[in-house]
């Protein structure tokens, strides 16, 4: 799970190989804003994150949101953590452990969605709903990350600046069974793939950092829950019309380049572009409704609808 495919414009959900490939990158650019509260310090964003436990075994990560409930604490991570990809059934049992601390474990009481499993989704679909919202049984006293939507959607990569939203990643490490923190890396953009609800970025994932926290690195605010990995494949159909636009330097006098240019053209064309790139569910208006949706929920539950196997 949290791997996915597009090849020549159809996408398909299956395992993937490591691909290398030569692409130029272009960052996103984002709409900065300013949390009221002091920023939190490294040992305060572990605190506010924490490893999903389910049936023996950590499947991925969270992290502790802010939202206005007294008597509940909210976890949000990648739906896709709490189904066992073999079976594609719902693990049975699932705790949360903040800062994957084993004393700390919480029993999940209820999940924002009922959960299916995803296997027969196309995968962008898989991608642009791989987010769910989990209240635990008993309240967290730990640091919270504020969910806030950006003041734009995700811009595409003919968007102007270029400008990368600087990111920190939060997730499980599973080499040292701790929680980590990964700066330094930064958002991305690809003129052969979009989608604005889904964030592209080159922070460091491995085993069980699916679910994990992609924040903004300026100002703190969640911005992205990491989902996976996609590979993208581009086969160039536009051969013909590039061809027309090399003619029309001809004309102008640029014969040699032309040569050079149409040859190596013509190479690229032969070969398509591959790419793995890491994405997660980016925050915006959607996901907000979704978070409201579940909170009056819980506020006024309906009768024998809870969706955990753990109620």
């Amino acid at each position: 799970m949290g791997r996915f495919a597009i090849a020549g414009g159809r996408v398909s959900a299956r395992p993937l190989a490591a691909l290398s490939a030569t692409l130029i990158l272009a960052g996103l650019s984002s709409a900065a804003g300013v949390l009221a509260s002091k920023p939190l310090t490294a040992d305060q964003l572990l605190q506010a994150s924490g490893s999903i436990f389910c049936d023996g075994a950590v499947r991925g990560s969270g992290a502790h949101i802010q939202q206005p409930l007294k008597d509940y604490s909210i976890i949000v991570t990648a739906a896709h953590v709490l189904f066992d990809h073999r079976t594609q059934r719902r693990f049975k049992t699932c705790w949360y452990r903040g800062n994957n601390a084993r004393f700390a474990a919480m029993p999940f009481a209820q999940i924002s969605q009922v959960m299916v499993s995803s296997s027969d989704r196309p995968a962008i679909q898989q991608s642009e709903n791989d987010l769910v919202f989990i209240a635990l049984k008993r309240r967290l006293y730990a640091p919270a990350l504020q969910l806030k939507a950006e003041l734009k959607p995700v811009p595409s990569v003919i968007e102007a600046p270029f400008m990368a939203t600087p990111l920190a990643q939060i997730g499980y490490h599973a080499a040292s069974d701790t929680m980590r923190i990964a700066r330094g890396c930064k958002s991305l953009a690809t003129p052969y793939f979009y989608n604005k609800k889904l964030l592209l970025h080159d922070c460091p994932t491995g085993p069980g950092a699916s679910g994990g926290p992609l924040i903004n690195d300026r100002d703190q605010r969640l911005v992205a829950v990491h989902g996976g990995t996609l590979l993208i494949e581009h086969l160039d159909r536009d051969r013909d019309r590039n061809h027309g636009g090399l003619e029309h330097k001809e004309k102008a006098g640029q014969e040699g380049p032309r040569q050079n240019s149409r040859r190596n053209n013509e190479l690229m064309a032969q070969q398509p572009i591959r790419l793995e790139i890491r994405q997660g569910r980016a925050i915006d208006d959607q996901v907000l409704r979704q978070l409201d949706d579940f909170i009056h929920r819980l506020v006024q539950p309906f009768p024998n609808t809870c969706p955990s196997r753990d109620c």
